[in-house]
């Protein structure tokens, strides 16, 4: 799927998709997270490379499925060659509904609620209506969901203008984290920089606690496979996704070691626990407030840019189901730019009232299981593929080797999370499993339909032709 004839994304556009997806929220967040759970430093890096390895072996899996079959859609396209009509539409719905509005409008809401009242100095948090189904809303809500239809109106103009504005947006968290660690080594180096925070005595972390902290940087990684979900519109799959999913998370990875080492040096383990966004908390210690609200400002700007990234995801996935039946037939139209304008549309009203609503928070947390079975599913689908076809199935030798690792990775978290949900009884994540579950089979029933109908109309119109005309 062309989103312009003649135009399509090339390696450095990839890379911005990519990076903005990845460079967000997420590594502002989950250092804190992680320095709750596991006080050792060691451990602490560890987890970060460890979570670096797992995603870059998941893009090298990705990008050889990408490169088998470069459709945009992705997860459902290779489910649905792997595994079927059921297992696809369960991940479809999950993914559109919930992973990528969700995200979207978690982030969105977020930046109206904290960097904008920041930025600001206003008091973004007042009520100003309360709305049936959807509660208070706020000017935060409102802010982060009118953001929302921004960049669909923005996407909406055609693949160019929004390769454009991702490739800009992408600059800014990098910017923002690279200055931030810069200026923290500087201070070390001249002696200004006030002593860390020392944490609690440093001992080995539970397997609870590894994965726990695991989990927080992968989230902080998320987004390594973004362009997948554009791959349809790519230039030279073969040669671009490899090198901005495996690239791009290699690169980024580097940049997460140097800013959590800032986060060390300038806040310690203790600080870093104690700190509820670690970026404008460390260049508030290193640099006064007023270099504080520069970074804010920086990262609002970052998290505009990893908005629109899981935009431009999310609305292919939409098209790929409804060009299947899974969807409104409405929602696999594209303009004369080859826009899925209508996918696009569908996607901004869903996120926007999910921000309105504040309705996105649970709703991840109830499918967070679900999103990494997903993945984990994908992978292993690149390796059924693979014995069912053969050497013309996707990946070569090396693709498949660090994928192997994605998938004892991917697999050994799930069989840890499942039996902590069943363990403390957490109905949410077992939940979204089980809605999953629900998905496969009404999925199979649909398909089941679609071919009765089909068959049923075939057998029609051969009966016609036999008996001819009265």
């Amino acid at each position: 799927m062309d989103a312009r004839p003649g135009y399509r994304l090339d390696t450095r556009g990839a890379l911005g998709v990519v990076t903005g997806s990845m460079v967000g929220v997420g590594i502002f967040l989950a250092p804190a997270e992680m320095a709750r759970a596991i006080s050792a430093p060691g451990w602490f890096l560890a987890v970060w490379v460890l979570a670096a390895l797992g995603a870059a072996s998941g893009a090298a899996a990705y990008s050889a499925l990408g490169t088998w079959r470069p459709r945009s859609g992705g997860d459902v396209v290779f489910l649905r060659e792997a595994f079927g009509d059921g297992v696809a539409f369960a991940a479809g719905q999950v993914q559109f509904f919930a992973i990528f509005c969700g995200s979207a409008a978690v982030i969105a809401a977020a930046l109206g609620q904290y960097q904008l009242a920041s930025l600001t100095g206003w008091d973004l948090g007042v009520v100003l209506v309360d709305v049936p189904v959807l509660g208070g809303i706020t000017w935060a809500r409102i802010l982060g969901a009118a953001v929302v239809l921004g960049l669909t109106a923005t996407q909406s103009r055609g693949l160019r203008v929004a390769d454009r504005v991702q490739r800009a947006l992408a600059l800014f968290p990098v910017l923002a984290l690279s200055l931030l660690a810069i200026g923290t080594v500087v201070a070390a180096l001249m002696g200004t920089l006030p002593p860390p925070t020392a944490a609690a005595a440093p001992v080995v972390p539970s397997v609870g606690a590894l994965v726990t902290a695991w989990l927080a940087a992968h989230f902080a990684y998320s987004g390594w496979n973004a362009v997948i979900y554009l791959a349809g519109e790519v230039d030279a799959p073969e040669r671009t996704l490899w090198r901005s999913m495996v690239g791009g998370t290699i690169a980024v990875a580097a940049l997460y070691l140097l800013i959590c080492g800032a986060f060390l040096m300038g806040l310690g383990m203790g600080g870093l626990a104690e700190a509820g966004e670690a970026g404008t908390a460390l260049a508030t210690r290193v640099a006064g407030p007023t270099a504080g609200r520069w970074m804010n400002g920086l990262i609002a700007i970052g998290l505009v840019g990893t908005t629109h990234a899981t935009l431009l995801g999310g609305a292919r996935v939409a098209q790929v189901m409804a060009a299947h039946g899974e969807l409104p037939a409405v929602f696999a139209r594209t303009d004369n730019l080859h826009t899925p304008t209508p996918a696009l549309w569908l996607q901004g009203a869903w996120t926007a009232l999910l921000v309105l609503g504040a309705g996105a928070d649970a709703l991840l947390s109830g499918v967070a299981l679900a999103m990494v079975v997903i993945g984990t599913m994908t992978v292993l689908s690149l390796f059924v593929l693979r014995l069912r076809l053969g050497t013309s199935g996707p990946g070569t030798p090396r693709q498949l080797a660090l994928a192997s690792v994605h998938l004892v990775v991917g697999l050994g978290i799930v069989a840890v999370e499942v039996h902590r949900a069943i363990d403390e009884g957490q109905a949410s994540a077992l939940g979204g499993l089980g809605a999953m579950l629900l998905l496969v089979v009404v999925g199979s029933l649909l398909k089941r339909r679609r071919d009765a109908v089909r068959v049923g109309a075939h057998d029609a119109a051969s009966a016609d032709v036999v008996q001819g005309p009265e």
